[in-house]
Order: C-alpha cells, then structure tokens, then sequence
C-alpha cells in the first residue's frame, strides 16, 4: 500500500509541474503614465451633463528597444486601467487597454452611474493603477508590470467652466497626443489658425481610448465627413470578474495545455484530455479501493471529467459529453445488475 501511494504521488507531481503556467508575455520596458515628464491623468466633471465622471489617462507601456512589442497577446488581454479607492486596496472601476506603447484610456460614468456607485465621491483622492493580468503576469509589481499613482485635489476638474478648445479637457488631450507624437514619431495633430486639432488618425487613436470624445468634445477634430454618433461607454465590469481567483485558475491551466500540446506537437484539446485521463488513471482507481463500489466510482469519474473541463484542460462541452456516457453507462449497468 505505502509503495502505491508513493507512486501516486510522484504521478501527480509529474503531471502537475508539466502543467506549470509559462508566462507567453515578458514584463515591458517601461509601464507609467506618460512618456516623458510628469504622469498626465485627471478626473474631469460635468462632461457632457451635470454630476457625470471621465477618468482619462495617457497610458505608456513600452516594450522598445527589447523585448519588442508583444504578438502572443493584445493590449487589451495583458493591462488595464483601474480607478482604486484612496486606500489603493478596493477597484472601483477598469477597462481594458486599448494599445500598447503611448496612448490615451478613459472610463466614463454617467449621472446616473455616479449616483448609483455609492464609491464615486467627487473630489475623492482615488488611485489610478495600470495593471497587467495577474492570469498572465501572476501578482502586481510596481514598476516592472504595474504602475500607481494616488490623485490629488488638483486632478479634479470642472469641463463645465470653460467651453470648447478653451476647456479642460481639450487642453489635457492635446498635451497627451504631443507626447504620443513625440515618443512615436507619428503625427496625429495639426494647426490650423493658431489652434491644434487631431488629424484623422488622431481621431481614431483617441476614439479609442475615450469612445465619445466626439460627443464630450466635437472642436479638437479638424474634420469630420459624416455626423458620428456614440452611446456613453458602459463599464460592465466584465474585465475585473474575469480576474476572480477561480477564473484566473482556468485561464493559467488553459494556457499550459497550449504549451503542452505546442511541446507535443497536438492540438490543446487533445493534450487536455491526455493530461485528465492520466490524472483519472491514478486518482480514480484510489476512490475504489477506498469505497469497493464500481458505481460511486463512476459518479466520481464523470464529476471528475466535468472539473477538468471547468478548470480549462479541454473544452468544457466536450467534458459534459464524456460525463453524460460515463452516467448512462453507469445506469445502463446499474439498472443491468451487472457487477462492476
């Protein structure tokens, strides 16, 4: 007995240290909140109707000169932007990164959104966080894959004061595509009469980052060749359930099956579906010894297989049906009376 649990213990060991996640993304050369002088981010108030939120940030993850700019993941899957609260220990708000290197992000809450969320206190000193996913980068580090910064009272400001290219935000926005400009050598603005505009590819970066800065802020475009209309971003909050513990167990595991199958040179689902059949043949045939009930064991395996397909070794729908035959050929045999 003691040599089989020895065994079935270097059984699980060998499969889990397979399994290990690998990180598919290094950490960047550089992640703040701008590209050279001082972080530029701001909470602006009374955008479009009265008591509504914008939290903008120019936004610079770097990977030049090495290791190059990621292809394994889009910026959008690796970083985030998060409004914490003043303690810097609660995420109040995120939403995924548009581009890597510099740019601009944004979340926007309406009114109503701001009376709803009883944590959106105007003139609280919040923090700002750009994060990478903790699935793919494990924990937080300051300065190697997150960088903080905590508001001050002068981050908050009034759109509402000043109207057009003379308001708040249009002075924020064209300080943020000058640094863009010159940390990329692109240009995305233009004078015109002593005032700058975003050019047109200007607007798309920035239609990005803040989605209704047409509506928020028509004057910074130098043109615009059909009416644009957009409805007030949504924060659902999709992307901070996705980082639940559990979710982040089977986006890790997930990941590891790929570098398994690459190694083994199988498709993922193939390389799930080895790796749970060797984990059934050691964990499986222990359940028995221990219940002498070839029907308990059974009930056991299909739980297991749907486990394995929860946690990402293989396609979950395919673990329900390898679940749902191990169930009916149980019955079959229990109803049957055939010995097991």
């Amino acid at each position: 007995m003691k040599r089989l649990l020895v065994s079935i213990l270097i059984a699980i060991a060998s499969v889990l240290l397979i399994t290990l996640p690998v990180l598919a993304i290094a950490n960047p050369a550089t992640i703040a909140f701008t590209s050279s002088g001082a972080g530029r981010y701001k909470v602006f108030e009374n955008v479009y109707e009265t008591g509504d939120m914008l939290f903008v940030a120019e936004s610079y993850i770097n990977y030049d000169p090495a290791p190059g700019t990621p292809t394994d993941y889009m910026a959008s899957e690796a970083f985030s932007f998060q409004l914490l609260n003043a303690a810097g220990d609660t995420t109040i708000l995120q939403t995924a990164i548009t581009e890597f290197e510099d740019t601009v992000i944004s979340i926007y809450q309406t009114a109503a959104q701001v009376i709803a969320n009883a944590d959106l206190v105007s003139g609280t000193l919040y923090n700002f966080r750009l994060i990478g996913n903790p699935s793919i980068f494990g924990a937080g580090i300051e300065g190697t894959n997150m960088a903080t910064k905590p508001l001050t009272a002068d981050d908050w400001l009034d759109q509402s004061e000043y109207d057009g290219t003379d308001s708040w935000l249009y002075v924020f926005c064209i300080a943020v595509v000058s640094n863009i400009e010159a940390s990329s050598g692109a240009v995305h603005a233009v004078e015109v009469g002593g005032i700058t505009y975003l050019d047109a590819s200007g607007a798309t970066l920035f239609l990005a980052g803040i989605p209704a800065l047409n509506v928020f802020l028509p004057e910074i475009f130098l043109t615009v060749a059909a009416p644009m209309t957009a409805t007030d971003p949504a924060s659902t909050g999709a992307y901070q359930t996705a980082l639940t513990p559990l979710a982040q167990l089977g986006g890790s595991t997930a990941a590891s099956v790929d570098s398994m199958a690459d190694w083994l040179s199988v498709s993922s689902t193939t390389a799930g579906i080895v790796i749970s059949a060797i984990l059934g043949f050691v964990l499986l045939p222990v359940i028995y010894l221990k219940t002498q009930n070839g029907t308990i064991s059974m009930i056991a395996a299909s739980f297991f297989t749907v486990i394995c397909g929860y946690l990402g070794l293989f396609p979950l729908a395919i673990a329900f049906i390898i679940a749902g035959v191990i169930l009916i050929l149980t019955g079959f045999l229990f109803w049957g009376r055939i010995s097991i």
